[in-house]
């Protein structure tokens, strides 16, 4: 080093001055990429804000509806106010499916949304895809394993996305499982009865003519071919889904469909299938042909045939006593009725069997109001004035419940305010 106050560098060979020659940068492909989308990802930001800062909303500050869902079931319930505390019958429903859904076979999602009826309110994917398709009233994404249903669901639809998801996770385990099934689906000549994948667009467009595909959609027609709807005619896992949820939702229209002797082949196939599969009670055809002789108990309106109600209570007494299961509830439900119009006089008997209804594993709504509005009758016509009071409140109270989404009404009822009266025992 040379002193600080000597400016002059020490004598040696001449420093060159180095040549910077500017080199020429070449845009990056992703770089063009990202300015071109970014017009389109500000289109999408902007169409997905409402729901994206109600999703934010409800995460950060949750109501008791939806924490006490989250809780029981292990993922989060999304959507409006509108439609979810509002509306609490929607995570009733829900929380009633999912019940039953779970004693079949066990399942899982990330989560489920309720899309809100406003356009405006849905997220930018929903009003994207209105552009180009029509929307139905549920979908079940298998890449977020997310189910999505319209504001105003019901049973049937809630039903049939769970099987999709529980299809999906089927197919892990056996991935010929729709292939399978799609060999019911076949006429004579052994072509296929579903729609073409042309067809199949044609029928989710919004745009394209839908006249071509009619005659093949008419409900007659697709009823003889053994498809419990139109919409299960579209495709194979469609059709797997629609039985299953037809089936549980409504298993009276089952019972000629699934007679021995005169049944529709095809509808019995899918039907066995579904079973085996786990997508359905194993025991769902035995409970179908004890409706079938419940029913044929009842010739005409309040008259009975006391010898088919005998077989009924018998084959009734074998199935209970195998194991109460999500049919329980209906058959103590049916056994009370015969009872009551084979006994009218016995208050006791009839009693007791709705007492048992209330005790089931599964207590559908339906079912469970009905019998709690059967103890009031059948208390006030025996006299018991108190007791049958107290019926009456609580079935009230279920109702009150009911409305504000309650989602352990399938499993308790309103047993701890029946406890808490001296009704029940704990």
């Amino acid at each position: 080093m040379w002193p600080f106050w000597n400016r002059k560098r020490p004598v040696g060979p001449a420093i060159q001055p180095k040549m910077y020659v500017r080199k020429k940068q070449r845009i990056s492909l992703k770089v063009v990429l990202g300015v071109a989308l970014m017009p389109i990802s500000l289109g999408y930001c902007l169409l997905d804000a409402p729901r994206f800062y109600n999703d934010l909303k409800h995460k950060l500050s949750p109501s008791t509806q939806r924490v006490e869902f989250l809780e029981k079931f292990g993922y989060p319930i999304k959507g409006w106010t509108d439609d979810i505390e509002d509306k609490g019958k929607n995570i009733s429903i829900l929380a009633e499916v999912i019940h039953r859904e779970q004693m079949e076979r066990p399942f899982s999602l990330n989560s489920i949304r309720i899309r809100p009826e406003s356009i405006m309110l849905q997220g930018a994917i929903e009003k994207g895809n209105l552009l180009v398709k029509e929307q139905n009233g549920g979908t079940y994404t298998k890449s977020t394993d997310n189910i999505m249903l319209s504001h105003n669901f019901g049973w049937s639809v809630a039903h049939h996305e769970i099987a999709h998801d529980k299809i999906a996770d089927i197919l892990k385990e056996r991935p010929g499982l729709l292939e399978e099934y799609a060999k019911i689906g076949v006429d004579k000549e052994g072509k296929s009865l579903y729609l073409t994948s042309d067809e199949r667009d044609i029928f989710w467009s919004r745009w394209r003519d839908k006249s071509t595909i009619e005659h093949k959609l008419d409900p007659e027609l697709c009823y003889e071919l053994g498809f419990v709807s139109s919409y299960a005619r579209t495709k194979p896992e469609e059709d797997l889904a629609e039985v299953c949820a037809y089936a549980k939702v409504n298993p009276d229209s089952f019972i000629a469909l699934l007679d021995p002797n005169k049944g529709h082949k095809k509808v019995k196939s899918k039907i066995a299938f579904a079973i085996d599969a786990g997508l359905l009670s194993k025991r769902y055809m035995e409970y179908v042909a004890l409706k079938n002789v419940y029913n044929q108990s009842f010739p005409g309106k309040n008259s009975i045939d006391s010898r088919k109600a005998q077989v009924f209570m018998q084959m009734s007494e074998r199935y209970l006593a195998s194991g109460e299961d999500e049919y329980a509830g209906h058959i103590h439900s049916f056994r009370a009725m015969v009872t009551k119009l084979l006994h009218p006089h016995d208050y006791n008997l009839r009693y007791t069997e709705l007492l048992k209804v209330l005790d089931v594993p599964f207590k559908q709504m339906t079912v469970y109001q009905s019998a709690m509005r059967g103890l009031a009758e059948t208390c006030s016509k025996a006299g018991a004035t108190k007791r049958a009071s107290v019926f009456r409140e609580a079935s009230i109270l279920h109702e009150k419940r009911w409305k504000a989404g309650d989602v352990n009404l399938s499993y308790d009822g309103v047993n701890d305010f029946l406890v808490e009266k001296g009704i029940l025992k704990k």
